[in-house]
């Protein structure tokens, strides 16, 4: 398996998060999301934040996703709230190859990241000219 770059590494700049946590991280990825405590704001604060997710079965995502909703907020995100996505029974909807296999699926992430983009970008500061 693949080490993680630690959350401190995440690049502050960012006018947004883009965060995977394996559903099997549980605790340990929610706990990690918040180490070290001086990293909180640099990394999160008032950043636009959305939250997906696909489960081997009909439940997990559900339940990862409404376990990180008040995590994010007591972090401080700007959490967008302006839709879900939870792919379950993920095994067949996303091929070995880790492409999506469901056409319904693949245009429910595609809609889902328009509006969490466009969330972004009118959340964000314009980007300085350099």
């Amino acid at each position: 398996m693949r080490r993680r770059a630690p959350l401190r590494a995440a690049p502050a700049p960012s006018p947004g998060n883009w965060r995977i946590w394996p559903r099997r991280g549980g605790m340990g990825a929610r706990y990690s999301a918040c180490r070290p405590p001086g990293d909180i704001a640099r990394v999160f604060a008032a950043k636009p934040v959305a939250i997906i997710g696909a489960s081997p079965g009909g439940f997990g995502t559900v339940l990862a996703q409404n376990a990180w909703w008040p995590i994010l907020r007591a972090l401080g995100a700007d959490l967008w709230t302006g839709g879900r996505l939870l792919v379950p029974h993920a095994a067949k909807v996303i091929g070995a190859d880790g492409r999506i296999v469901d056409g319904a699926v693949e245009d429910a992430l595609r809609r889902f990241l328009d509006s969490f983009v466009g969330y972004a970008r009118r959340r964000s500061p314009p980007a300085k000219s350099a």
